[in-house]
């Protein structure tokens, strides 16, 4: 039985990495700029790997631009994603256990989260995991605006 392994992107990884999460031109380059965030420590992104491949990932910011998501107390999660045909395995739930252990060693009370309000299956392992809606918000991808429900878990 395959073994999951949950660790922070490798820059070996790196090139697979950006083949899975950048789709297009504007994805590649956003995605790219995460990847040296990360190498550069302005942010913590992991990887769930079986069988040697990478099958999900996540993200701890530091900051946002809005302060409720983000400050010396709070840490955001961003881009939690995992592959279609490895979902309902339980990745998810591990990366954002993992997301949230690296927030508690790093001193933070609090993270927070946004997820679209049609996004059912998401609003449903976040809320399994003890995440509450505390406002709505909006987010931008590619230029267009999405409202977005901003979730929280004090840790």
């Amino acid at each position: 039985m395959a073994v999951l392994e949950i660790t922070p992107l490798h820059p070996h990884q790196a090139e697979d990495f950006l083949a899975w999460r950048g789709e297009d031109e504007v994805s590649y380059q956003i995605v790219q700029g995460e990847v040296e965030a990360h190498f550069v420590g302005q942010r913590v992104l992991w990887v769930a790997v079986l069988d040697g491949a990478i099958v999900g990932t996540v993200q701890l910011l530091f900051e946002h631009p809005d302060p409720e998501l983000a400050d010396e107390h709070s840490g955001y999660i961003q881009a939690l994603e995992v592959r279609p045909d490895y979902r309902r395995l339980g990745i998810a739930s591990a990366l954002l256990a993992r997301v949230e252990r690296e927030a508690v060693g790093r001193g933070l009370r609090r993270v927070t989260l946004m997820v679209e309000p049609d996004n059912v299956g998401a609003q449903l392992l976040y809320r399994k995991r003890g995440y509450r809606q505390f406002k709505r918000s909006v987010f931008g991808w590619k230029g267009v605006m999405y409202p977005t429900l901003c979730l929280e878990k004090v840790l």
